[in-house]
């Protein structure tokens, strides 16, 4: 018979990773919410560098998000004993996150499932991420593409399309 305590790598996991998933999911509604503002401001008036601004701090605050994210998981790694020091845990969690993988650090044999679901809650996050960047890079493209068409028909000397 299995022991009950054989799943607690399973459990607390699977725990973070919904914890992950909604943490994730609450950053990006945010990091949206900046992105449709700022975009309503460049709808009125277009610049390129609103723009850039726009688009470098919602990347950085994709980042931040993702390495928070790591930093999430590394709480359970150093509270559960996986790791000697918080530093350490969170270097795993970060490349295991990133299913970078190095090897250099592995879980202790009773946690090594905790590794998978760490790398699954990485690809999730990252695919959601992804679709935002390409979701906001349209975006901004059309805009910049409004911007030129409206120039070059004031450059002919004609009134800019509606």
């Amino acid at each position: 018979m299995t022991d009950l305590s054989s799943f607690l790598d399973i459990a607390v996991g699977s725990i973070m990773l919904v914890i992950i998933i909604s943490v994730h999911g609450f950053a990006l509604d945010k990091i949206s919410g900046f992105f449709s503002r700022n975009y309503g401001h460049l709808e009125r008036q277009f610049s390129d560098g609103k723009s850039r601004t726009t688009f470098v701090v919602t990347i950085w605050l994709l980042l931040s998000t993702h390495l928070f994210e790591a930093f999430l998981w590394s709480l359970p790694m150093y509270y559960f004993g996986m790791f000697p020091t918080s530093r350490i845990a969170f270097y795993f969690a970060a490349q295991t996150y990133t299913t970078l993988g190095m090897g250099d650090i592995v879980l202790p044999p009773e946690w090594r499932l905790v590794g998978p679901i760490v790398a699954i809650s990485g690809l999730f996050a990252f695919g959601w991420t992804g679709s935002v960047l390409v979701y906001m890079v349209g975006e901004l493209g059309k805009l910049r593409a409004e911007r030129d068409k409206k120039k070059a028909a004031m450059a002919r000397g004609r009134k800019a399309p509606q």
